[in-house]
């Protein structure tokens, strides 16, 4: 039963109890009591903290030794596992490292040809210019032409 509802029964019931034999009847029947602590004395103590001792030893003498067959397969399992995350750890780093040199190259690519697209536009206006300043040299020399045939 829930606390609220043990509080609530446990109110309502106070309310009913006639006299105080109800109410202790009441107490006993709403608290629960703890179990007793046992109050043991030094040498019970010992005792106790030597029968764990000896449970620990007996637990560590049960455990199979290292020439047991078992033993030895489990290890090598271990081995395996091992030297696979290993090879595995090896074959991410040198994915990452070819990973590495191929953006390198990619980058040093994309700049080159940046670089020569810069090149062919510059070379663009260089000749755009003078082809201006040649088409500005001939129409200045025509009408040079033109005034020194009218007489000017």
């Amino acid at each position: 039963m829930p606390a609220t509802q043990r509080t609530i029964r446990w109110k309502n019931d106070r309310s009913r109890a006639n006299d105080l034999g109800e109410l202790l009847i009441l107490v006993k029947r709403y608290t629960h009591s703890m179990p007793r602590f046992d109050d043991d004395n030094f040498s019970q103590r010992r005792d106790n903290a030597d029968k764990a001792r000896k449970a620990l030893l007996e637990r560590f003498r049960a455990q199979p030794s290292e020439d047991d067959p078992a033993t030895i397969a489990r290890k090598a399992a271990q081995l395996a596992v091992s030297e696979a995350r290993e090879l595995r750890i090896k074959e991410r780093a040198q994915m990452r490292e070819e990973a590495a040199l191929r953006h390198k190259e990619e980058v040093a690519r994309l700049k080159h040809a940046q670089l020569e697209r810069d090149a062919a536009e510059s070379r663009a206006e260089v000749d755009r210019k003078l082809d201006l300043l040649a088409t500005q040299k001939t129409a200045r020399d025509a009408r040079y032409a033109a005034r020194k045939a009218r007489g000017i």
